[in-house]
């Protein structure tokens, strides 16, 4: 009964490799024309990662410019390096996003990471800002979360068996000591992942099969895999994937 209750909560994409980001691309122009008929501005968090590498290819061309301009984006977490660092997520996706021409920099939420070096009430007002800002523009919560889903279940900066994952409060939370590197990061928090409209995950490439395995897994808790956050909402959940 309680594998049934659990499968009953989210859909489960299985595709073929060469079918998997044409199918992901229209599913994401499909939602944002359903849902800017209901809202006039949609607030969507994306992941870092390679887990939709090629994915934003083209994709300002599935969707009309009279719906891209009510679109704003943000990364789902913050690795704390240069602001225009490679592995600087907000950068990363800023610059995918308007090369694919779905956005412009300014719909691109970003965390300004130079502020961590000004010292830690700074830091700490920047954090706050930060969330209040997306916060003002999605207050009952982001329209859509999109998450890669790490080797060990993990998704954002929200790694297994770690106290973020207890936290019940809406901030931003800082992660000390992160067991990939950069070791200092800024996460989602799981009540904010709790509160969107729709979340999906992504577990692409063979990497991933046992992470795909342990979110299955009736008796595996989001303490293990913290993918299995996605389950707490009432949202809708998609789970996509190019693994048997």
């Amino acid at each position: 009964m309680a594998a049934r209750k659990t499968a009953e909560k989210f859909k489960l994409i299985r595709l073929e490799r060469d079918e998997f980001l044409p199918c992901l691309q229209a599913a994401f122009a499909d939602f944002v024309s359903l849902s800017c008929q209901i809202r006039p501005m949609l607030l969507i968090g994306l992941p870092g990662g390679h887990s939709l590498d090629g994915f934003y290819e083209g994709l300002g061309k599935r969707i009309p410019l009279r719906q891209r301009r009510h679109l704003f984006f943000f990364a789902v977490d913050e690795r704390i390096v240069g602001a225009k660092d490679r592995e600087n997520n907000g950068h990363k996706l800023q610059k995918l996003l308007c090369d694919a021409k779905l956005a412009n920099p300014k719909q691109v939420l970003r965390l300004d990471t130079s502020v961590e070096k000004k010292g830690a009430l700074a830091w700490a007002q920047e954090i706050d800002s930060y969330g209040t800002l997306l916060s003002s523009l999605a207050p009952d919560g982001a329209d859509l979360l999109v998450f890669g889903v790490g080797e060990d279940g993990h998704i954002a900066s929200l790694f297994p068996k770690r106290k973020e994952l207890e936290e019940k409060g809406e901030r931003w939370l800082e992660v000390a000591g992160a067991p990939k590197p950069p070791a200092s990061r800024v996460s989602i928090s799981p009540q904010q992942i709790r509160k969107a409209k729709e979340v999906w995950l992504v577990f692409r490439g063979k990497e991933k099969q046992k992470a795909l395995e342990k979110f299955l897994d009736s008796r595996a808790s989001a303490h293990d895999c913290p993918a299995k956050l996605v389950l707490d909402g009432k949202h809708a959940v998609r789970v996509w994937t190019d693994l048997k």
